[in-house]
């Protein structure tokens, strides 16, 4: 007991209260504002540890999967510029388009996302530990391969519920837009269900339950932070693929001319493919506000971080107390004679001021 009383992070330490020593404290109630400018302000403190860990991780697989863009998008101009040739036959337009090279680039686009996702959330975790600033490859690596299958898990169960929910559309009308509203009205709690599954450890399942109970009466503001998040991030995936998209106009009008493609074509299509593969890393703006967003609504609803605030204010004081509480303070002050007057001068009575014999002259 007297242990536990002498080290403040025993008796009195929360559990949670050692979960969040970064520079920006995720278990903090913010606004919408709030939350879209400290997610910038997260992203352009980390940049170069971020950058670093998606380089050397999800980098090789970004390149493959860049490769495979420009030999896909090279066979396309082929077969439009050859389009004349295949006009008969419209099932070889489709064979030309979804050939064996364009369903590996669309499985690789994928293992990219969720190593982009699993990355960034490692590196939320690492950063809570207060371990900015020495976060190397080697470490995020290891703290993202425990992030992968969360990412995975979670996304499997939503692409089955999502699947299976599109039943509803065998309603006219009514059905698909039922659907609709109820994707709008989950897309929060759906958004922060990985976070959630990888940081705080539960199921897939639960993860899902949990965000959708802490959505439960911020609604606004937890879509309001999503759908700015997304906005940003759909901006610069917009700036990074103008390349491509000039690219795609120039072979068309090329196509529609007669001219085949010349080497600059080619140049500008390799240059696009990388780009829209970097589309990617914007993907860091909704994880890291979804973050952000987790956490205030858990300290709204739970004041988990104002608790373990206040236990550490008060752990050295409450130690103080429980020390004179047991006897363990030395001899303690004389206490004043309630008898006797500042000059020495004794008077009758009880001791202790039970009655006073003075009389006044």
């Amino acid at each position: 007991m007297i242990d536990d009383l002498s080290n403040p992070s025993g008796f009195f330490d929360d559990a949670d209260s050692s979960d969040d020593q970064g520079a920006i404290r995720f278990r903090e109630e913010r606004d919408v504002g709030d939350i879209i400018n400290t997610t910038f302000r997260f992203l352009r403190d980390n940049l170069r540890e971020i950058a670093l860990g998606l380089l050397y991780i999800v980098g090789p697989v970004a390149l493959l999967a860049a490769v495979l863009s420009f030999f896909v998008q090279s066979q396309m101009q082929a077969s439009m510029f050859d389009f004349t040739n295949m006009s008969n036959d419209p099932f070889e337009v489709y064979a030309s388009i979804f050939t064996p090279a364009y369903l590996g680039y669309m499985l690789l686009l994928v293992v990219v996302q969720i190593l982009v996702s699993a990355v960034l959330i490692g590196y939320v975790s690492l950063y809570r530990e207060g371990r900015a600033g020495e976060i190397t490859p080697a470490l995020l690596w290891a703290e993202t391969s425990h992030m992968i299958w969360p990412v995975v898990s979670v996304s499997l169960l939503i692409g089955l519920l999502a699947t299976l929910s599109i039943v509803v559309w065998i309603v006219p009308c009514l059905g698909a837009l039922a659907w609709i509203a109820a994707l709008v009205y989950l897309m929060p709690s759906l958004s922060m269900a990985t976070i959630s599954r990888a940081l705080d450890g539960d199921s897939a399942m639960g993860a899902i339950k949990r965000t959708y109970e802490l959505v439960k009466g911020h609604w606004g503001m937890s879509f309001g932070t999503i759908a700015i998040a997304v906005i940003a991030f759909f901006a610069i995936a917009v700036l990074l693929s103008i390349p491509g998209a000039i690219v795609g106009f120039g072979s068309a009008m090329g196509t529609l001319s007669g001219d085949n493609p010349g080497g600059a074509s080619r140049v500008l299509l390799a240059v696009g493919s990388v780009l829209s593969t970097l589309t990617y890393v914007g993907y860091a703006i909704p994880i890291v506000a979804g973050a952000l967003l987790y956490f205030n609504l858990i300290e709204r609803k739970e004041g988990v971080g104002l608790f373990a605030e206040i236990d550490l204010i008060d752990a050295p004081q409450s130690v103080q107390t429980g020390a004179e509480d047991l006897g363990l303070r030395s001899t303690p002050p004389p206490k004043p004679d309630a008898g006797s007057n500042d000059d020495g001068t004794r008077y009758g009575g009880f001791r202790g001021g039970g009655f006073d014999d003075r009389s006044d002259t």
